[in-house]
């Protein structure tokens, strides 16, 4: 059995690089709403780990339908930016730090 309300994602459960693809002529998700909070939600947060990827002439799910290489591809493509871009972070973030194991006292 599948209930939507059970299968809710919030930005802020989010722990990873993202991507969120969202069609402009989605019946099934209210994808213009759906843009507009996770925008918004992303300036108030400042949270860069999560992409999103809008596709305005497509219907529910269309941008992974045969022959859509293209935006496939872009997905693929801004999915591999964020997370490129998140792992950098989190190696500038370790850079100089020795293990706590590892430090001299």
């Amino acid at each position: 059995n599948f209930f939507w309300f059970m299968n809710v994602l919030w930005p802020e459960d989010v722990t990873m690089p993202s991507v969120v693809a969202l069609s402009g002529k989605d019946s099934i998700v209210p994808a213009h709403s759906v843009r507009r909070y996770l925008t918004v939600y992303k300036q108030r947060h400042g949270l860069d780990s999560l992409k999103v990827v809008w596709f305005p002439d497509y219907a529910h799910g269309e941008c992974f339908a045969p022959g859509r290489h293209n935006s496939r591809r872009q997905i693929i493509e801004e999915a591999l930016l964020v997370e490129s871009a998140h792992a950098g972070r989190s190696q500038q973030a370790h850079v100089g730090k020795v293990p706590a194991p590892l430090r001299s006292v």
